[in-house]
């Protein structure tokens, strides 16, 4: 997908392959350290030769390739502005994003920290899964996540407990008469849309 993240895509496409993100890796002939974010590092060394093997134009990562290489040039190991749980990539989602895409993905956006509001559904994010309360990281193992590592299908769907993440999705709405939220708490969820 146009905005996907390299670990979301990565995961998708190893539930198509039936193998393991890091075999996918080793196949695409990519190298990452362990201590290295999978995200920057993807996107930093694919290639022409990945996009051939994937059989896909280089364009399909062009989007992807810019923002964690401009990423790079202010925080080289993404410490500062993505989000992290346990040294995994950890992700904020909309419920409602998740249940209108045609193919389920975590866009790249969703990483970052400052990014905590979703303009389309003028909602705040969900932080964890509405029903286990579990975050959502990636990369993960889709065909043994879930519960009794039975698989998970879709990524709409929880890694820990396959229930979706569309339902009980947050109903935190915003209108400019609403008075809940202060002028500096407008102010930072804008501000996180333009970082």
């Amino acid at each position: 997908e146009p905005f996907e993240s390299p670990t979301s895509w990565l995961s998708r496409m190893a539930l198509n392959q039936g193998v393991t993100v890091w075999e996918v890796l080793a196949y695409l002939k990519i190298n990452i350290d362990g201590d290295d974010d999978l995200d920057i590092e993807f996107a930093v060394k694919v290639d022409e030769k990945v996009a051939q093997v994937c059989g896909l134009p280089l364009s399909s990562f062009s989007f992807m390739k810019h923002m964690f290489s401009q990423l790079r040039t202010i925080d080289a190991n993404g410490s500062i502005f993505l989000l992290y749980y346990r040294k995994s990539a950890r992700y904020r989602f909309c419920g409602r994003c998740l249940s209108e895409q045609q193919t389920s993905h975590l866009p790249v956006h969703w990483r970052f920290k400052a990014w905590r509001w979703c303009p389309l559904h003028n909602c705040l994010l969900n932080d964890r899964c509405p029903h286990c309360k579990s975050v959502l990281k990636m990369p993960k193992n889709l065909m043994d996540a879930g519960p009794q590592s039975k698989g998970v299908a879709y990524l709409s769907r929880c890694t820990t407990c396959d229930k979706s993440l569309t339902s009980k999705s947050r109903k935190t709405r915003f209108s400019e008469r609403e008075r809940s939220l202060k002028l500096i708490d407008h102010l930072l969820l804008s501000n996180g849309r333009a970082l």
